[in-house]
């Protein structure tokens, strides 16, 4: 499996030092893991967006990631 034509708006890499940073500055309240790999979908439909969703949580799976994905939408 592969990324099937997902192109993230944005893949970051955070550490435990800035999943803190993030936490005390907004509401997202990420689970404060040694590592996190951060990926922004941007779909142009919702059903698209979900189809993105169900795919990467396949990939996280297959690669031996947690599963615990927190998906946060951004308002409009």
């Amino acid at each position: 499996m592969d990324w099937q034509g997902i192109l993230p708006g944005r893949v970051e890499f955070l550490d435990k030092m800035m999943i803190k940073a993030i936490n005390m500055d907004s509401n997202f309240n990420i689970p404060e893991e040694n590592a996190t790999l951060l990926i922004e979908l941007q779909g142009r439909s919702e059903n698209q967006i979900q189809e993105e969703i169900k795919t990467v949580r396949e990939l996280v799976s297959i690669n031996q990631g947690k599963t615990a994905i927190k998906f946060i939408k951004k308002p409009n």
